[in-house]
């Protein structure tokens, strides 16, 4: 892997192109640093694939053509360039160390965990992280190998209340159904202790009614997750997606909040240089088939 590019933020945000090699620049990917929480955290959002398979259509990774998995040495590779570039910049402050590696950046993690979990082995070795964490949509035929994987919080993408909601935002076959991710995370949760995170993308007018409130009330379990909820970021405009972020998320919160879950409203970093959730991409894209879903 190297380094093709860094856009820094005013904030100091980050933004690394990283590329496998110089003859394909289809297969590069994007990482982003930012300091999250009012303790100024040093968080590093890693990729796993070069494109995704699963085609969540407000992601612009995932309006483009899969193109395989990165291997585990090439993630090791991502984060140590990236970190070496930090270290030099002076940008992980007086402890020198990176708080938390996400596997949320481009590609779906549960569909390359075998890589991923050597690359995970590798990142405690080296003690790189003092934090490792992964989101992803939840891929049923690989969901039991994430037992394997050293992780100290996941987040899965629910995104909807009902199947209908989520298949048209997740177009995905191999994810589990909306009952099904819920039900198979909280096992997860009670049998491995690992904190889980219900993330929940609020688009106006798709998932963010009163019935949808009340319905998500309903699926998740305010004993066992902690509910996300989320900006939508930009992304570039493509034939037939009509999406716009909802402004019920305040709403959301409170009564989410008054009804006892742990809920976070969260808005992305890195959004002003498109490093935020969705934003990342190739350097050179294959757009796969155009997506109507209003």
């Amino acid at each position: 892997m190297i380094i093709s590019e860094v856009v820094e933020s005013d904030n100091g945000s980050k933004k690394y192109l990283l590329s496998a090699s110089d003859s394909d620049l289809r297969k590069s990917v994007e990482s982003t640093f930012f300091k999250h929480t009012e303790q100024h955290l040093p968080y590093l959002c890693i990729s796993s694939q070069y494109g995704c398979a699963v085609g969540c259509v407000f992601c612009e990774t995932g309006r483009q053509k899969p193109l395989g998995n990165m291997t585990t040495e090439q993630i090791v590779q991502q984060v140590l360039l990236c970190r070496e570039h930090l270290l030099n910049s002076g940008s992980l402050g007086d402890n020198q160390e990176l708080n938390t590696i996400l596997f949320a950046g481009m590609g779906e993690p549960m569909l390359n965990l075998k890589e991923i979990s050597g690359a995970v082995t590798e990142f405690k070795s080296q003690s790189l992280a003092n934090r490792v964490t992964l989101t992803s949509v939840g891929i049923r035929h690989t969901a039991d190998k994430l037992y394997d994987l050293p992780l100290d919080t996941i987040s899965i993408s629910l995104h909807a209340t009902t199947d209908e909601q989520r298949d048209m935002l997740i177009p995905s076959k191999a994810k589990f159904s909306t009952k099904d991710l819920l039900e198979y995370f909280a096992a997860y949760h009670q049998n491995t202790g690992v904190p889980v995170i219900v993330n929940y993308l609020m688009l106006e007018g798709i998932n963010d009614s009163q019935e949808d409130l009340a319905r998500l009330k309903d699926l998740v379990d305010k004993d066992t997750f902690i509910i996300k909820l989320k900006y939508l970021n930009e992304v570039s405009s493509i034939d037939g997606i009509i999406l716009n972020p909802s402004e019920e998320m305040p709403a959301f919160a409170k009564a989410l909040t008054e009804a006892g879950f742990r809920c976070i409203s969260d808005k992305s970093d890195g959004t002003e240089i498109l490093g935020g959730c969705g934003q990342l991409k190739s350097q050179i894209r294959d757009i796969r088939s155009k997506y109507r879903i209003m």
